[in-house]
């Protein structure tokens, strides 16, 4: 049987103080409470995309401190519910709320509407921890709470956070074991996101706090996951839904769009006795070479989190001798193509060093890439098995030499790289009509992209070739083709040349000067 749950999010009704944490605008999407014109409507069209049959339907109301506001506004939600639970539309009806907000009294309203299930934002059950997230609660709060829930016949919920500030794993494995022997059904894993406009936001720019990293919080939330599988307990989600504001205000943290999947595939390919005992060895593991993915650091969290899924990823060091908003994008300091890649002068040797570990010669260029355009597209040309497709005028001279078997292509767009994205020998993508005719007059297949709904910060606006990259047999985008007007154009291009889209986050196509990826042995 396949559960759902129809979410009404009420963002921080009567919340008595605010967590370090917190921003529930950004964390449900929910910018204001729902009227109850509002949740009838939300209720109807949720329920028609949910089928009828081998189905439990619950009505969920979250995002914020649901015992602690207003009784009858309490009521006012709970009966709009409590008729599609009579009418058997739904099987059940659930809320979240605070430890310190359970008593006799509050129970006693639930019951009398049907309330089936109760989930309490526990987050930690260490003192310490709770304390420096700003809760305003206790262990022992969350204790008698659970029980009474349990008194009353109530389903139990707990939620958990990971990587709060002053926790360990050691605490979390703890928190884990409690949650179980406190009795609960289910339970919920939310690593610590970096959110703007919170405490933990002022944290972290001063240097007092410091998220988990992806492969940290992944790691964890497996030991978890096996510890409640163990035990017999309901696990909900794992990680924050990836909603609109979420995306665009996370600053920092272990955020990824398929979290709970990351950490399901740590749990089937580990030792069962290695989930815990072994969260920060590696010993069993065989070393291998995973690709080399070289991106602008300023790409949005949901983008790097994504790239470090697929391989190790590295950020070019900022160069003030070009304009700020190409200064660390990585295809102004490097061209690369036939397992050989030239690099201007003061190119990281750390940077230079992993790519020659995927089997790749790197070689030093001429000259800088400074001043103004068009001195700082040196290197940004694009090198294909036949072709060095560049403004001839400007390029490095050690690029001509490196590649001086290719046939040469003149184009008078210097930022070439930034404007093409070269999908095989003959089918290319371009923003720039010029880079379309040239290679056009070669005999290629070009599709021109309108670069105008592309976000390049500090500039009108950037190009599409500018957001991608190839690795394998799939085309890496900034962004999402649904906000760009030609984006079904773009997406049936590049499928029918038999490759596959990899979207690394659900917002605007945002130029970073192309994503270079060095796979072991292949050259794309």
């Amino acid at each position: 049987m396949k559960h759902y749950t129809v979410p009404i999010f009420v963002p921080e009704l009567a919340c008595p103080n605010r967590c370090v944490f917190c921003n529930q605008n950004s964390i449900s999407g929910c910018h204001s409470q729902p009227d109850p014109e509002e949740v009838k409507l939300i209720i109807e069209e949720r329920l028609h995309t949910i089928p009828k049959v081998n189905t439990h339907i619950e009505i969920g109301f979250f995002g914020g401190n649901f015992t602690g506001i207003d009784e009858r506004q309490q009521k006012e939600y709970l009966e709009i519910a409590q008729k599609y639970y009579h009418q058997n539309d739904v099987h059940g009806i659930r809320l979240s709320t605070r430890p310190d907000y359970i008593t006799p009294q509050s129970l006693d309203l639930l019951k009398q509407f049907n309330v089936t299930t109760i989930e309490l934002g526990a987050q930690s059950l260490d003192e310490y921890v709770l304390k420096l997230a700003g809760r305003g609660h206790t262990i022992e709060d969350i204790e008698y709470a659970s029980k009474l829930i349990h008194k009353y016949g109530f389903r139990l919920g707990l939620q958990m956070m990971t990587g709060l500030p002053g926790d360990t794993v050691e605490k979390s494995i703890k928190t884990a074991n409690k949650i179980i022997e406190l009795g609960a059904s289910d339970v919920r894993i939310y690593p610590t996101l970096v959110i703007k406009n919170t405490e933990l936001e002022k944290l972290w720019l001063s240097g007092t706090y410091k998220p988990q990293s992806l492969d940290e919080a992944v790691n964890l939330s497996a030991a978890l996951i096996d510890i409640f599988n163990k035990a017999g307990l309901n696990i909900i989600r794992v990680g924050l839904h990836p909603s609109d504001d979420l995306l665009q205000d996370m600053l920092a943290g272990p955020f990824h769009p398929s979290f709970r999947q990351l950490a399901e595939k740590k749990v089937t390919f580990t030792k069962k006795n290695d989930l815990v005992n072994g969260l920060d060895s590696s010993s069993d593991e065989q070393k291998v070479v995973i690709p080399l993915i070289i991106a602008d650091k300023r790409i949005p969290l949901p983008s790097k989190n994504a790239l470090r899924n697929m391989g190790e990823l590295e950020f070019p060091e900022e160069n003030s001798t070009v304009y700020k908003t190409i200064a660390a994008h990585p295809d102004i300091f490097m061209c690369a193509g036939d397992h050989k890649v030239v690099v201007s002068p003061g190119f990281s040797n750390k940077t230079t060093e992993k790519i020659k570990a995927r089997g790749y010669t790197v070689i030093n260029g001429a000259g800088s890439p400074e001043g103004k355009y068009p001195q700082t597209a040196k290197y940004n040309a694009v090198v294909t098995a036949n072709l060095l497709i560049h403004n001839l005028k400007i390029t490095d001279q050690v690029i001509l030499d490196t590649f001086n078997q290719k046939k040469l292509v003149h184009v008078n767009q210097g930022y070439t790289r930034c404007n093409l994205l070269p999908l095989n020998e003959f089918r290319f993508i371009t923003s720039d009509r010029g880079i379309e005719k040239a290679l056009v007059n070669e005999g290629m297949e070009v599709l021109w992209v309108d670069p105008q709904p592309v976000v390049l910060k500090g500039q009108k606006h950037g190009f599409f070739p500018g957001c991608c990259g190839l690795a394998g047999d799939s085309v890496l985008i900034n962004g999402s083709l649904n906000f760009h007007y030609q984006g079904e154009q773009i997406r049936e291009f590049i499928l029918s040349s038999e490759l596959k889209i990899r979207e690394l986050f659900q917002g605007k196509l945002t130029d970073c000067g192309s994503i270079f990826t060095f796979m072991p042995n292949i050259d794309r």
